[in-house]
């Protein structure tokens, strides 16, 4: 299974799972359509536009002078944190994160994951793929409760610039499946009320759900933006004295240096592989009570490929 991707935006909220919060992978199966407003009160401001004002490449854009953003969740029961930068990996660009909520820490900074939850500290091996493209995978604005066609309800100038906007989109079958876990009912409507600068980029979110809006809050979304790095990432582990060594189906072997005393994580966006102690994959690795000290031998068994 993928021990991460541990993102918001396609989490299933659990009551009282012991084990790892595990993914919606919502971003694969939501369509979203992106339809011009028709405006009912106030200017016009286009639902695509800010979804394309608000990409990480746009926000990041050189002529930005934005380096790093922190974005806050409030779901009524739980809060969520994210915090961005950019970083260098080679000549590309791509991202140091940090995420935050109840009992569940995960830092990425320079190629390296680490994540802490239920007082044990995990170390991501990239079995495939790479840290771009883990880091990517947060550098998406949408979250699932964008789904659907929006809908231009209002709108306002503010006066400090921008706009303050509301948009509604009527919930489908589709999205009354996927979504339910937010409470949305089918034939109800997801209202969006949007705080934007004048750069169509978000400062705040607010998602309610029901006939009209602010009937039931669903999530607030918060957004800071910085012009230089605000997080230090002073706890990545700077010792890796233990070492992983996976064999795989066919002989290929792959060795991980990773710091001792830790569990570790895969992460495997292209191939899924079950991991045991033996040759024969009888015994399973159990990775939340195996803390990695000197040198271990991990067996790889393919399971499949993603789509």
């Amino acid at each position: 299974m993928r021990f991460v991707n541990y993102n918001y935006r396609e989490k299933k909220k659990e009551k009282g799972n012991s084990g790892m919060k595990k993914l919606l992978c919502l971003a694969a199966s939501l369509v979203f359509i992106f339809a011009l407003a028709s405006c009912s009160a106030g200017v016009s401001v286009p639902y695509r536009m800010v979804q394309l004002a608000n990409r990480y490449s746009e926000i990041f854009d050189l002529e930005s002078g934005i380096a790093a953003f922190r974005e806050k969740l409030t779901y009524p029961d739980f809060e969520y944190e994210l915090y961005c930068e950019t970083a260098k990996s080679g000549k590309l660009t791509t991202y140091n994160i940090s995420e935050k909520t109840d009992g569940y820490t995960m830092n990425a900074c320079d190629g390296t994951v680490v994540m802490e939850r239920g007082g044990k500290k995990y170390f991501l091996l990239i079995i495939s793929g790479t840290y771009s493209g883990f880091a990517d995978e947060y550098a998406d604005f949408a979250h699932p409760l964008d789904a659907g066609s929006h809908y231009q309800v209002s709108s306002k100038k503010r006066a400090e610039g921008g706009y303050e906007v509301v948009y509604k989109a009527e919930i489908t079958p589709q999205m009354a499946g996927e979504l339910s876990e937010y409470g949305v009912v089918l034939g109800e409507y997801i209202f969006s009320h949007l705080v934007v600068d004048e750069k169509y980029r978000a400062l705040s979110i607010e998602y309610s759900t029901g006939k009209g809006e602010g009937e039931r809050k669903l999530l607030t979304r918060t957004f800071e933006y910085y012009d230089d790095a605000r997080e230090s990432f002073e706890n990545m582990p700077k010792n890796r004295d233990a070492k992983v060594k996976i064999v795989y189906t066919g002989g290929r072997t792959a060795e991980f240096a990773v710091p001792e005393g830790y569990h570790i994580g895969f992460y495997m966006p292209d191939v899924t592989y079950e991991f045991y102690t033996d040759e024969d994959f009888k015994v399973p690795f159990d990775a939340d009570n195996t803390a990695i000290s000197g040198e271990i031998t991990l067996y790889a068994k393919a399971i499949g490929k993603k789509a």
